[in-house]
């Protein structure tokens, strides 16, 4: 069968952007993708603190993509200098304690925000079950994204703007 799943990715949280909220997820679209790292569409901490504000009042789902953007950047660089250019050697720029670090900077964020209900994210492997958030009174629920692996094949991304989000549609199917 084929899956089809729309996430927003908010690349930045200025004054137009925080007035879409509302109007977005009235739409249907209540899920937001948040990224901590990469360049042209991570948010800093003062714009997440305010795209989770709007999120809490607005009732959407914040999916964050924690990762500590100058780790990547540093160890990325390094690797490089050393050519280390294959696709095995990604994994070495992106340590767990980086994205640990950044899941902790990413619920204190969200207590800040007075975001009591759950944020989404995919650091299974970092964040083994819920404690982390749960002195905060925060859900973290685990989402994996998708990836063509397995018996999962990635078909097709398309990219849609709506408004100041891009939207991505990602279809998968099962091979069997």
């Amino acid at each position: 069968g084929v899956e089809v799943g729309t996430v927003l990715l908010w690349t930045r949280a200025d004054e137009r952007s925080l007035a879409e909220v509302a109007a977005v997820i009235q739409a249907g679209m209540p899920s937001f993708k948040i990224y901590m790292a990469y360049d042209n569409i991570r948010l800093t901490d003062a714009e997440m603190l305010l795209a989770l504000e709007a999120l809490r009042e607005g009732g959407g789902l914040p999916i964050v993509h924690a990762e500590n953007h100058d780790v990547i950047m540093r160890l990325a660089a390094r690797h490089l200098a050393a050519g280390h250019i294959e696709p095995r050697w990604h994994p070495h720029t992106r340590p767990a304690a980086g994205e640990a670090e950044a899941t902790e900077r990413a619920l204190a964020l969200a207590e800040a925000a007075q975001l009591t209900s759950r944020i989404g994210g995919a650091a299974e492997d970092v964040v083994t079950d819920d404690h982390i958030g749960g002195d905060r009174g925060i859900v973290v629920e685990h989402h994996v994204p998708p990836v063509p692996v397995g018996p999962l094949r990635c078909l097709e991304i398309n990219k849609h703007d709506i408004g100041l989000f891009r939207v991505f549609i990602v279809q998968l199917i099962a091979i069997d």
